[in-house]
């Protein structure tokens, strides 16, 4: 599959969204990382291994997906590592390094080719501009087209597919909060008051439509 990055406010559902996706996968193996500011590309470059076979081939030292036929890096939030004096973010230049050219020193400078790898990654955006939706509902939040770049280098954002999703519209919610109570309170009893009282107040709320 093709390298990409989800990008939107914080709040749009990027994280459900492509943890609900990736259960889907078959003969793939998953690796996330919940990215920090201390996040540094040891920490990718053990993820991987951990989920790899370390192979010697005639072209030197292979990582290949131990279960599978892909292994897939979920790095959440990948606008939290921190950028060096040079202004360099260590963690994206190793994964920039990895989607150019299929591999990365390790730290004893040996190249080490990956096989068989997807990445894909959140961000959430920093600068965000209100547009109106086509059906006027309600305002969406729409991506500066220069807000990567204040994060990623353009070199970086031209090797990936970038997917923006703004907040999810007032129609949608209700259809998930709907969906979310019913769910929890379908093993109790149709009459016990509390919780129809609950329910006649979302409702006047307007939460359930």
């Amino acid at each position: 599959g093709e390298h990409f990055l989800l990008v939107g406010p914080e709040g749009a559902g990027k994280h459900m969204l492509l943890r609900d996706a990736l259960k889907k996968q078959v003969n793939s193996e998953i690796a996330e990382v919940n990215c920090s500011t201390q996040t540094s590309a040891s920490v990718l470059a053990d993820s991987l291994k951990q989920h790899s076979m370390i192979l010697s081939s005639a072209h030197g030292r292979t990582l290949r997906p131990k279960h599978g036929n892909k292994l897939i890096l979920f790095l959440s939030d990948l606008q939290l590592p921190r950028a060096d004096k040079y202004d360099t973010v260590e963690a994206v230049a190793f994964i920039h390094q990895l989607i150019t050219y299929g591999g990365f020193y390790d730290i004893d400078l040996e190249w080490t080719i990956v096989e068989g790898i997807q990445i894909i990654a959140t961000i959430v955006s920093q600068d965000q501009i209100q547009d109106n939706n086509q059906n006027n509902e309600r305002n969406q939040t729409n991506l500066k087209s220069n807000s990567l770049e204040s994060i990623l280098s353009p070199r970086f954002i031209a090797n990936v597919r970038v997917v923006s999703i703004p907040h999810p519209l007032e129609r949608s919610l209700q259809l998930v909060y709907t969906q979310f109570i019913e769910a929890s309170i379908k093993h109790l009893k149709h009459n016990n008051i509390f919780i129809i009282a609950l329910l006649h107040g979302i409702q006047q709320d307007g939460l359930l439509g």
